[in-house]
């Protein structure tokens, strides 16, 4: 995941890049060049976390739940919005989603920019 990854669509860009921080992964995420959130990939005593900042404040911290060469998934079934994120590795691209049920709500297909 790490380096700048970006998803294009008729409704909006969505970039994502993730930078090496020691042994946690820092990314930033925007909407249309716009800032929507800071989240962080940390090892921690229970295993690792996924933790987003949103610019309003909001903190979520997401679990490790799945972890192959090609999937990782975090979940927070407390979360009042996606319960879930999961990144697949697809070729050179990262397929990045989430949801509240067993289905994804919003996916996005990344290529490296």
């Amino acid at each position: 995941m790490e380096g700048c990854w970006e998803s294009v669509s008729a409704e909006i860009t969505l970039s994502e890049c993730w930078l090496r921080d020691g042994q946690a992964l820092q990314g930033q995420g925007r909407i249309d060049d716009e800032p929507y959130e800071n989240t962080v990939i940390a090892p921690t005593e229970e295993g690792p976390r996924y933790v987003v900042r949103r610019p309003d404040g909001v903190t979520t911290t997401f679990v490790v739940t799945k972890a192959t060469d090609s999937v990782v998934r975090f979940e927070n079934p407390e979360n009042s919005a996606a319960t879930w994120i999961e990144y697949r590795r697809d070729g050179d691209g990262i397929t990045g989603s989430f949801g509240t049920g067993s289905e994804a709500e919003r996916t996005w297909r990344f290529t490296r920019r």
